[in-house]
């Protein structure tokens, strides 16, 4: 199922109206009708908020196979066969070990990411307040309806406001790498959903992974794999987007 038909599945099932959805979201009524008859996408930052909103997960919103029937029965049968005390100190344990495992998930990603971010854009980075990371290229790889729009992943960095910032803001300011006059902004580059970032940013830079050249779009033979910065100085905010272009 399309992701349009599964946002107005789900909006009707929650008995929402379209002018309450959107409202809800920040958006106009026009653009959740778009949504909901497949002429346009929601932007990479709602999907979270849509799902949860939706009481459905990002897999279920995309269309992906329900499970959740299968799970509620295996939970009946162990309902059955221990007894409620030891299901609940059970529960505990997992949910206790559930929590722990995302959070070191967390670090360790935030901590990959960060590495690859200083690797390939040369920046010192400034204290980082908080880290979200996106990873669309499970889903994208089946759900063919998507295209081009979507990148593969997207992850941003949100900076302490102190004199580092302002370092590196500076160093962005100088840098011959960085720089809107330098990035081109044609959808036939970028996936289409980069494309109001990169109009609401000051400073952008381009890296191809394979070569590791700036701000070059000569595309090689194969799959080429890209990496785009791009920094806002009001939110500051530091977004990182992957995606390939292929050449056959």
């Amino acid at each position: 199922m399309k992701l349009s038909e599964q946002i107005k599945k789900y909006r009707k099932e929650n008995n929402l109206t379209q002018e309450q959805f959107a409202s809800k979201l920040f958006v106009s009524k026009q653009a959740v009708s778009k949504w909901e008859t497949n002429r346009s996408y929601p932007d990479i930052n709602l999907l979270p908020q849509i799902a949860e909103m939706l009481n459905i997960s990002i897999d279920e919103l995309i269309g992906k196979k329900d499970t959740e029937n299968s799970t509620n029965n295996q939970e009946k049968i162990i309902e059955k066969k221990i007894p409620k005390k030891k299901i609940f100190i059970c529960s505990a344990i997992v949910l206790f070990i559930a929590i722990f495992c995302v959070f070191l998930i967390s670090i360790l990603n935030s901590n990959k990411y960060l590495i690859k971010t200083k690797k390939y854009f040369k920046v010192k980075m400034p204290d980082i307040e908080s880290f979200e990371m996106q990873n669309f290229e499970n889903w994208l790889n089946q759900e063919t309806e998507f295209g081009n729009y979507y990148p593969k992943s997207m992850y941003y960095y949100i900076f302490k406001d102190n004199q580092k910032l302002e370092d590196f803001s500076f160093h962005l300011n100088e840098s011959a790498d960085w720089g809107k006059d330098k990035m081109k902004t044609s959808s036939e580059f970028f996936p289409v959903a980069i494309e109001k970032y990169l109009a609401n940013s000051d400073y952008y830079c381009l890296v191809n992974v394979k070569t590791k050249e700036i701000n070059n779009y000569d595309l090689e033979k194969g799959i080429n794999h890209f990496m785009l910065a791009c920094y806002q100085i009001n939110n500051k905010r530091l977004y990182i987007f992957e995606f390939d272009k292929e050449v056959k």
